[in-house]
């Protein structure tokens, strides 16, 4: 049987096509309904607030279809990053009566660094062995070819995330009280170390680190 994206401790779902289970049109179906049920509360928010969060709900939706081209272009990574980092982000500043973009956008940055860069690389490192003959093409995949070692990649993305909120901070972008999502670096430290000997002990460890992360840095956001 021929080996295909491995089954993984936060998902099991990337065979289902493959195996049969699901067809193609009926997973397009099923992320359009979604993508439906979330224009319903940005429909609510541009009806209360401003129409300008549509261009932005677009945009990020458009994300999903950069991703997928960006497997084989080598920048899935900055495709899943924006989406998770500064168009999140620029989401929620929508809401708000005078919104700032640009400070939204830059508030995101820590975020592309982590989920786009740390967490779709080690992802795509995973299954880069299968897939790069299928045409697999990013950093997850450039990672594993060149022998690259994943825990010292992820500890470099790791300590750029930390020096990007550093600068947010002084610049007066973030919260003071963010640099409380610091904290995760203990969890991240048990994730690199366990990575390459105990994928899956490592992949636990680093979920929590990055959940720890995300609730650190807004819980710190909110008491300033």
């Amino acid at each position: 049987e021929e080996e295909r994206s491995k089954g993984k401790v936060y998902t099991k779902g990337q065979q289902a096509i493959a195996a049969g289970k699901l067809t193609p049109k009926i997973v397009l179906v099923n992320s359009l309904i979604y993508l439906a049920i979330s224009a319903v509360f940005v429909g609510i928010v541009a009806w209360k607030v401003s129409p300008v969060i549509w261009v932005i709900w677009g945009i990020t939706a458009l994300c999903t279809f950069w991703y997928s081209w960006g497997k084989l272009h080598w920048n899935c990574e900055l495709a899943l990053g924006t989406g998770f980092g500064p168009l999140a982000v620029m989401l929620g500043m929508a809401s708000q009566p005078n919104p700032d973009f640009l400070a939204a956008f830059l508030a995101g940055i820590p975020f592309l660094i982590l989920w786009g860069y740390g967490a779709e690389t080690i992802d795509q490192w995973t299954d880069a062995e299968p897939n790069w003959p299928r045409g697999l093409r990013n950093f997850g995949a450039l990672v594993w070819r060149n022998n690259i070692s994943i825990s010292m990649f992820l500890a470099w993305l790791v300590g750029i995330t930390f020096l990007s909120q550093v600068f947010l901070i002084a610049g007066g972008i973030l919260a003071p009280m963010t640099a409380l999502s610091l904290i995760s670096f203990i969890p991240f430290s048990f994730c690199i170390l366990h990575l390459e000997k105990d994928l899956k002990t490592g992949v636990i460890w680093g979920l929590g680190a990055i959940f720890l992360h995300m609730v650190l840095f807004t819980l710190g956001q909110v008491i300033g």
